[in-house]
């Protein structure tokens, strides 16, 4: 009888190192104005395999490190350097961490800290939280059919 995930202890929560690597080998990636398609492709792989490895959701091999930081033009150790360190503080990181990896908020972040003056800053962050507070007032109201009513 083999093994299943929960069987074996495992469970499907990846673990914060294989986040933290996932998030540096996209920030390097990122930073050399590169796609997820163009390193797949440097590595043979398909773009959701890339994605999958950066988002942690599945771990990166020794090999497939060497060949990733290969591809980058960086070294093994510059992928890797101060991420355990850093895991000290994953604890209380960890609710930034879940809301980074959310889709383009790295971008905005970034954006964000591009912003020079500290007005501007917090206009984009009032306009977030507007939009965030409308979001959630629309999620708590019961939809609404978009045809118009008819009365008999």
């Amino acid at each position: 009888m083999g093994l299943s995930m929960t069987d074996s202890g495992l469970d499907d929560v990846a673990d914060p190192l294989d986040i933290a690597l996932g998030q540096q080998i996209r920030s390097v990636r990122k930073a050399l104005n590169l796609s997820q398609q163009a390193l797949a492709e440097r590595l043979g792989l398909t773009f959701q395999q890339v994605q999958k490895y950066e988002k942690g959701a599945n771990r990166v091999s020794f090999s497939r490190l060497v060949a990733i930081a290969n591809a980058l033009g960086r070294t093994v150790g510059d992928l890797i350097h101060g991420i355990e360190a850093g895991m000290a503080d994953s604890k209380a990181a960890a609710p930034v961490m879940a809301n980074i990896r959310v889709g383009g908020a790295a971008d905005l972040l970034a954006a964000y800290a591009s912003i020079r003056t500290p007005q501007r800053r917090r206009a984009l962050l009032e306009l977030a939280r507007e939009l965030a507070d409308e979001d959630g007032r629309q999620a708590s109201q019961p939809t609404q059919s978009l045809e118009p009513r008819r009365t008999p």
